[in-house]
């Protein structure tokens, strides 16, 4: 978990359950290849699960909407950078050879 600073707000980021993508798939929701169509309900769904309140008085979903849209991309951005590994990271797994393997290797 990390806090993000966007136009002048904090927000406590979590990366996202295995559970939780796998629902998002079974919905209809591929976060590595969404639909133009399903973009912002995709986002209302990650926000609502990744961003942690962090003061009684925001609700960091409600503060997202009077964003201007730059801002929640940037949002987005760092919560699916919180889920999921940087082509680096991957690069280095698989070097170490700690990543998933296919039935051939």
């Amino acid at each position: 978990m990390r806090t993000v600073e966007i136009n002048g707000h904090s927000f406590k980021v979590k990366g996202l359950s295995r559970k939780f993508i796998k629902q998002l798939r079974a919905d209809g929701y591929d976060l590595n290849n969404l639909k133009y169509e399903q973009v912002d309900e995709a986002m209302d769904l990650v926000f609502n699960e990744a961003l942690v309140r962090t003061d009684a008085t925001l609700d960091p979903v409600e503060a997202i909407e009077e964003m201007t849209y730059k801002y929640s991309q940037q949002l987005w951005r760092a919560c699916l950078e919180e889920t999921f590994l940087s082509a680096e990271e991957l690069k280095n797994l698989l070097a170490a050879g700690s990543g998933p393997t296919t039935a051939s290797g």
